[in-house]
C-alpha cells in the first residue's frame, strides 16, 4: 500500500577523488568512501523525505582513444539504506519496500557511453 503512495526519485550521485589521471585503456575503483547515493521520496505530494545508501562500490572503465569501449558498472547494498530515521529505515529495508533480505544489491551498468 505504502509503495503505491510514496514516489521515489532516486538520484545517483557518485562522487569519486581517488582518481588519477587519464590513461588509455584504464580501471578505476570508485571510493567507497567518497561514494554517494541519495534519492528522495515524497508522501501523498505535500511533503518529502531523504534517504542514502551507505556501501556502493563500482568500476569506470575509461578509454580515451577508444570511448565507445568506455563503461560503468555500480553496486548499492541495498540494506545500507539511512533515512535518518531508525523506524523508517527498518520499513525502507523490510519486504514493503526494498526487500533488502531477498534483493541484496541495485546494480547499474552502462551500455556503451557514446
Amino acid at each position: 500500500m505504502i509503495k503505491q503512495v510514496v514516489q521515489f526519485a532516486l538520484s545517483l550521485t557518485v562522487i569519486f577523488l581517488s582518481i588519477s589521471a587519464h590513461a588509455a585503456g584504464k580501471t578505476f575503483t570508485i571510493d567507497p568512501k567518497t561514494a554517494e547515493a541519495t534519492f528522495k521520496g515524497y508522501y501523498f505530494g505535500l511533503s518529502s523525505f531523504n534517504g542514502q545508501f551507505n556501501d556502493i562500490r563500482g568500476t569506470i572503465f575509461s578509454d580515451p582513444e577508444n570511448p565507445g569501449n568506455d563503461r560503468v558498472q555500480i553496486s548499492i547494498d541495498t540494506c545500507s539504506v539511512d533515512m535518518n530515521d531508525k523506524a523508517l529505515s527498518l520499513k525502507v529495508k523490510s519486504a514493503s519496500f526494498l526487500d533488502c533480505t531477498n534483493f541484496p544489491k541495485i546494480i547499474f551498468g552502462s551500455s556503451p557511453l557514446c
